[in-house]
């Protein structure tokens, strides 16, 4: 077997891992949430107590003040960036992400997936200081999506699952870069130009010893200097993936070994921790009749489900019909109308958004909280049904190319 055949043999088998894996944190993930809403609303009082316990470190020039849902959200959600990180570095250099003329198709349909669903939410909320909350419903969350892909069984082709699992990495790769951008708020420049300063420093000190308990306290250093200027200090650690160096550094593939390694504590605990912790969602008919009469909360759901549905359904048609790329084989018009509706299950990621979005307007949290769980209850089952019912395993004439 020569070089190349292992190569791809090893691909295959890493992104055959990773979507067994994902799949499985779904279900892990939606029990937590669960477990959550079930403690919030039987036991309020408990709730509150163990999530906004204080929690503070101040050891010599290192103050970090957050109770423990904050440590979730702004520590441990740094585990979850980095995993991204490396997923999105794995994709660019081995994956799909290498070969633009096959990534074209997924690439625009993350486009139009994170631009449509952003438009109809600020038309929905223009003239109210919800409209904040734009980035909420563009987001896509890999985990239950592929776990949705996975329940489905043969019903799937595995070209829609390669298709979605290329569309939610670009997506999130643009997610990452709009929380960067947009919710950052009394920027601290040189807090920014430390944690650079620290991320170049480490990856040159990594490549010369590449060791992963370096890379961790690079990873750390720069997590401290990120939360310190400012900026969503979760992106750290999808930053310092993205600058450690690729492929084989003095015989070790340590990228490859450290998202090994990562994956199952950033899918099967902080994930659903995240999701434990950020279940805080009054379904009583009394709250939720509060919640559902917020323009918030109806922005988010039609601006998730229908906008990232027409988003990608067009961005994908415009894409094949330019003459870019076709649509991978085994891929039928009404399995990509299914998936484009799976792509407005948006829960990990647009919960971390809405934290970052209305950290100083909490009015608007649990209508934006309702409005997530909603989307991704509507856009899951409506998104299973259609790929239920569709024809599957072959190509006919209901082809999005045709």
């Amino acid at each position: 077997m020569d070089d190349r055949t292992k190569g791809a043999r090893r691909v295959r088998d890493s992104l055959s891992e990773f979507i067994a894996g994902e799949a499985a944190s779904g279900v892990v993930l939606v029990g937590a949430v669960v477990a959550g809403l079930l403690w919030f609303n039987l036991a309020e009082g408990s709730y509150a107590d163990v999530w906004h316990r204080a929690a503070f470190v101040d050891i010599a020039f290192v103050h970090v003040h957050k109770d423990i849902a904050g440590w979730v959200e702004s520590g441990l959600m740094t585990l979850f960036f980095l995993v991204v990180g490396l997923e999105l570095k794995r994709e660019l250099t081995i994956g799909e992400l290498r070969d633009r003329r096959v990534a074209a198709v997924p690439i625009y349909a993350a486009l139009g997936g994170m631009v449509v669903p952003a438009v109809i939410y600020l038309a929905l909320t223009a003239g109210t200081d919800a409209t904040r909350g734009w980035g909420i419903p563009v987001a896509t969350d890999i985990a239950l999506v592929l776990g949705i892909l996975a329940l489905l069984g043969s019903r799937v082709p595995p070209a829609l699952k390669l298709f979605m699992l290329t569309l939610a990495v670009v997506d999130d790769l643009l997610g990452i870069g709009a929380i960067a951008v947009f919710y950052t708020d009394d920027l601290a420049p040189i807090w920014v130009v430390g944690a650079v300063a620290v991320i170049v420093v480490g990856t040159a000190l990594v490549r010369r010893f590449p060791r992963g308990s370096l890379f961790g306290a690079v990873a750390i250093v720069a997590w401290y200097c990120t939360y310190r200027s400012g900026v969503k200090a979760p992106i750290a650690g999808a930053a310092v993936a993205l600058a450690l160096p690729s492929g084989e550094i003095r015989g070790r593939e340590l990228a490859a070994e450290l998202e090994h390694r990562l994956v199952p504590w950033s899918a099967f605990l902080v994930v659903p921790l995240f999701g434990l912790a950020s279940a805080a969602v009054d379904v009583s008919p009394t709250g939720l009749s509060r919640a559902y009469s917020e323009r918030t909360t109806w922005a988010i759901v039609v601006a998730a489900v229908v906008g990232k549905l027409v988003g990608i359904v067009v961005a994908t048609r415009f894409a094949v019909r330019g003459g870019w790329r076709t649509i991978p084989d085994g891929i039928t018009g009404t399995q990509l109308t299914g998936a484009a509706l799976l792509g407005g299950v948006g829960f990990s990621v647009a919960l971390f958004v809405s934290g970052a979005a209305f950290a100083a307007r909490p009015e608007f949290t649990e209508a934006a909280r309702a409005g997530i769980l909603t989307a991704a209850v509507v856009a899951a089952a409506s998104g299973s049904l259609i790929l239920t019912l569709s024809p599957h395993g072959r190509r006919g004439t209901d082809t999005p190319d045709t």
